[in-house]
């Protein structure tokens, strides 16, 4: 157990100096017992993380990783630990939590955003506004329309409640069947065939997991009715950008929302930069405010200190 009087030497490396400096200020104000240090770049990870047992960090290297031999508690500063995998092993005795809950009203704000984009026809009002063309149009709304949202956690439930909230009807597919707040109906994983053709708008809020990688195939994708939108926030491995393009090109959906994907950047030469019914954004719908995400990780940096258990703990081998 962690003793207070013993200082705790930790290391702070989110991949965004403002939220670094941000947490170097306010966790000594708010808990005792620890040795802060912040790490900016690979040489000051080099150099630091061999004494630290805590570290709060995003997007580790492995190779950094095995100079960590103090390691007790690694603090993703996120939600995805799929960046982890290579890891596992060294990592067997290490706790690993995340800060899940944390993005959850963002990245629903993001998909209610892009799905009003879509149906209101925001890229033909910039078009005609840039034209100086008074052309009137039937804009489409998202009440009455269904929302299908795979992934019911913390996400895919907020998800849920501003949809609703805005007269969608919802409903959800999940491993586990059972009612989830805001939700219709939801539906088991085997029920796909059913869940797909309802859908209007179609969220993904998948984690990274063998089970889910290339989850929308395309198969699936013909399932959709041509009229569907597709909102990815999860994981770009759940939708491959070839099969949206190749879904796009086929008429089987009327565009997508994509803030995930495979490889990151998206390269290029990606036909989908230039898609005129695909809104591409560079991974931001998650992004938070640095004292956002102070709260749960001065929790359970009090939690450590005192030997307590920690939240939001994640499983390796799971993925989540």
């Amino acid at each position: 157990m962690p003793i207070v009087n013993d200082p705790i030497d930790a290391l702070i490396s989110s991949g965004d100096p403002s939220a670094d400096a941000y947490l170097l200020r306010a966790i000594p104000q708010q808990v005792r017992g620890y040795r802060l240090a912040t790490a900016a770049s690979a040489d000051e990870l080099h150099r630091y993380i061999p004494g630290a047992r805590v570290l709060l960090a995003w997007g580790v290297p492995v190779d950094i990783l095995r100079l960590a031999t103090r390691l007790e508690w690694l603090q993703v500063i996120g939600t995805g630990v799929d960046g982890l995998a290579p890891a596992k092993d060294l990592l067997r005795n290490v706790t690993v939590t995340n800060i899940r809950g944390v993005f959850s009203r963002p990245i629903a704000e993001y998909v209610v955003t892009y799905a009003l984009a879509h149906l209101q026809r925001l890229r033909r009002v910039l078009s005609q506004q840039r034209d100086h063309a008074w052309a009137p149009f039937p804009p489409e709304r998202l009440e009455g329309k269904t929302v299908g949202i795979v992934g019911l956690g913390s996400v895919g439930t907020e998800i849920a409640r501003l949809c609703s909230a805005l007269g969608a009807r919802v409903i959800g597919m999940r491993g586990t069947k059972g009612p989830a707040p805001h939700v219709e109906r939801v539906y088991a994983m085997e029920e796909i065939a059913a869940f797909l053709p309802q859908c209007d708008v179609l969220v993904l809020a998948l984690p990274a997991t063998p089970r889910t990688r290339d989850f929308m195939s395309l198969e699936r994708l013909a399932m959709l009715k041509p009229s569907a939108f597709v909102v990815n926030v999860g994981r770009g491995s759940a939708l491959p950008a070839a099969n949206l393009v190749t879904a796009l090109d086929r008429g089987l959906l009327a565009g997508a929302a994509v803030d995930v994907f495979e490889e990151e950047p998206l390269p290029k030469h990606s036909p989908l930069w230039d898609r005129e019914n695909v809104f591409v954004t560079p991974h931001v719908s998650g992004i938070n405010r640095p004292e956002d995400i102070a709260g749960p990780i001065v929790e359970n940096l009090r939690r450590f200190a005192a030997g307590d258990p920690l939240l939001n703990v994640v499983d390796l081998d799971r993925g989540y």
